[in-house]
């Protein structure tokens, strides 16, 4: 009995052809062609078995990005309260706005990977207001204007904060500077019009603009769309 191992498969040729009559014996040609036959099957389990292999290894990895993603996300949470503490006032500010801003990506349809971007900016989009001097924050009066060119500066000091930084968005940096920026020309830093901005600055400016129209300021009440009649 002739036995062949490919593969790590062990195969016997007079098992596989089955029993002659008489027990004659195969000639080469027909055990050639089982051994070729060999070759193809133990291919076929080797790539079968690489195949759940690289699925199993996918699956594991999504699991670590997963992972990664929320511990991301938790981190940029804690970040957003840091730049809101230093008035009662702003107090959850940037984590609402990154909330609007993805439930905005969410519902014009953006993927998965989009509507997290848009929520990494909103957290982060009034990072330079660290710099911004605390006084600011409680002034029951308008800012005169030496008072809101340093306030417009966070703008200008976030950009700085986050540019060199390797976000998995690449939206980030110019959502920080330019979510001031207005449709007429008229916003700051830098006086860009709608077609100068992306998609993504203006959807962080919107949800930047609701909340802060919507809550509590030292200088005004709230504004109550939904309790006018």
């Amino acid at each position: 009995m002739l036995r062949g191992f490919e593969g790590g498969i062990k195969v016997s040729r007079t098992g596989a052809l089955g029993r002659r009559e008489g027990d004659a014996r195969y000639d080469e040609d027909e055990l050639g062609a089982l051994d070729l036959l060999c070759n193809y099957v133990a291919l076929a389990v080797q790539n079968h078995t690489l195949s759940q292999t690289l699925s199993q290894r996918v699956s594991e990895n999504l699991r670590l990005m997963a992972s990664l993603h929320g511990f991301y996300d938790h981190t940029l949470e804690a970040f957003a309260a840091a730049i809101d503490v230093k008035h009662v006032n702003i107090h959850g500010h940037s984590l609402r706005v990154g909330r609007y801003a993805a439930a905005i990506g969410e519902a014009m349809g953006m993927g998965s990977n989009e509507v997290a971007g848009l929520r990494s900016a909103g957290y982060l989009h009034d990072i330079g207001k660290v710099a911004v001097d605390k006084r600011l924050f409680g002034k029951p009066t308008a800012l005169d204007p030496e008072e809101f060119r340093e306030m417009a500066d966070h703008t200008v000091v976030g950009h700085q904060i986050v540019t060199g930084i390797e976000f998995p968005w690449a939206s980030i940096p110019e959502i920080v500077r330019w979510h001031h920026e207005r449709s007429d020309g008229s916003g700051y830093p830098d006086g860009l019009g709608m077609n100068d901005v992306s998609l993504p600055v203006r959807i962080v400016g919107l949800a930047d603009t609701f909340d802060a129209m919507t809550s509590e300021r030292p200088y005004r009440d709230p504004c109550r769309w939904a309790d006018t009649k």
